[in-house]
């Protein structure tokens, strides 16, 4: 069992906390498959059929020296509530400047396939969209995830793509000004397609790429607004769906982890660091 007296924060625990803090970590552990990797079905079972999720799926940066140390992850997010619960996790470790993307197109679609394969065919509607960030490998993997399974719709994570339409040496100011528009904008569900279009149709950039991508963005959430008001609501906003949140659940998350060499990083030691966080937030929920 992983030594929980070497992550940083657990020392002023007392002996009852730090008793439940292990019982809790047993139970996740439990969902820790023999790769080395978490998942947690359940949390699929046990989605409300009158609400909306998406899956955000990132990588967490732990650290780049002296190895690359990432947490690859996907999230069941409620789009209403905004309640975020870890689905998957895994470590991705490599050495400096031998790899740009730890995760590769083949890594991504095997777990969205495992995920998505464990989702009750009652509640399938209720995951209404895949939310990524643009890397390529990325891209690449859900654009062929349709050929083996009916995937939820696609959409690239609004902060990302606002830092794709603001790069610094060629910012976009019509593009971005379109896409804050989308995501500030509060649908209704009689005139959503009516609005979405309105705003798309507004944007006066000349730059091709950048309207294809508003374009793509415009079609995905179309389709997301759709699926969300057949399942309850009369109101939505977009924002709901970036991976602001997922961010800042990473960066307290992987506060935990402490340094470890490579081989340490690639064990069951560097999953079970990083689900210390998840440990004492069922902590805090039974208070």
């Amino acid at each position: 069992m992983f030594n929980l007296n070497q992550l940083p924060g657990l020392t002023d625990l007392g002996p009852e906390e730090l008793m439940q803090l292990k019982d809790r970590m047993d139970m996740l552990m439990e969902r820790v498959l023999d790769g080395n990797d978490y998942f947690d079905p359940g949390a699929l079972a046990v989605m409300e059929t009158t609400q909306a999720y998406s899956l955000n799926v990132d990588e967490l940066w732990v650290r780049q020296v002296p190895h690359i140390h990432k947490i690859f992850v996907v999230l069941l997010v409620s789009v209403q509530s905004g309640k975020l619960t870890l689905v998957y996790a895994a470590c991705r470790c490599g050495m400096p400047k031998k790899r740009k993307y730890i995760s590769n197109a083949d890594d991504l679609q095997g777990v969205l396939l495992m995920v998505l394969r464990q989702v009750p065919n009652h509640l399938y509607r209720n995951v209404v969209a895949i939310v990524s960030d643009r890397a390529p490998v990325n891209m690449q993997a859900l654009k062929s995830l349709r050929r083996y399974i009916k995937s939820p719709t696609v959409i690239y994570d609004g902060t990302h793509l606002m830092r794709t339409l603001n790069k610094k040496e060629c910012p976009d100011p019509f593009a971005t000004k379109v896409l804050q528009e989308l995501l500030s904008t509060l649908y209704e569900k009689e005139t959503f397609r009516n609005h979405l279009y309105m705003i798309r149709d507004s944007c006066r950039s000349r730059k091709y790429e950048n309207l294809a991508l508003i374009w793509d963005f415009v079609s995905a959430s179309e389709d997301i607004l759709k699926n969300v008001f057949a399942i309850d609501g009369n109101q939505f906003n977009l924002s709901s769906l970036i991976n602001h949140r997922l961010e800042q659940y990473g960066m307290v998350a992987i506060r935990h982890v402490p340094e470890m060499s490579l081989e340490e990083s690639r064990s069951v030691n560097g999953i079970a660091a990083f689900l210390v966080y998840e440990a004492t937030k069922y902590m805090d929920e039974d208070e």
